[in-house]
């Protein structure tokens, strides 16, 4: 069928293995039977996660040299300085309660970067979501759902990706 079915936790928890085949399968008439992720997201961040049936650009998206910026929002609890804040590269800064919400972007993406930037101001990341991916933005899409990227998103990100 060709459907991604090697995703999987090894602790049983959702996938984005689960969700590609409940989106292949609210589609039963797409040709296209075999989506690739671009990139991942680790058990405690959130957000966009973008999916597509062309290997090739999937592989350009992801890969650092492209440089495809992608755009977190941060919530942290402590106070950050303006210090603090110029270091990450904190943008749309908003006091909370117990500390700090902010948008950082990134290029190259290595595992927990954002969480290890806070950790060295001291800070700790409460939450973390993409929020977006290149020129694709999450918007008000809920957990666990899923839409077809329009066609000026995908010739944007085919832009990013160099193609």
């Amino acid at each position: 069928m060709g459907v991604v079915t090697t995703m999987h936790d090894e602790r049983g928890r959702p996938s984005v293995g689960d969700l590609l085949r409940t989106a292949l399968r609210s589609n039963p008439t797409s040709k296209n039977r075999r989506l690739f992720p671009i990139g991942r997201l680790d058990a405690q961040t959130t957000g966009l996660l973008l999916c597509t049936s062309d290997g090739d650009l999937a592989r350009r998206l992801a890969h650092p040299s492209f440089e495809v910026p992608r755009r977190y929002g941060v919530e942290v609890n402590g106070v950050p300085t303006p210090e603090t804040l110029d270091a990450l590269g904190a943008q749309h800064v908003r006091k909370t309660a117990h500390g700090a919400r902010f948008e950082m972007t990134l290029t190259g993406g290595t595992n927990r970067e954002i969480r290890r930037a806070c950790a060295q101001h001291g800070l700790r990341v409460g939450a973390l979501a993409r929020v977006a991916y290149g020129p694709v933005e999450l918007g008000s899409l809920k957990p666990g759902a899923h839409r077809a990227l329009t066609e000026h998103e995908v010739r944007e990100l085919r832009k990013c990706a160099g193609g």
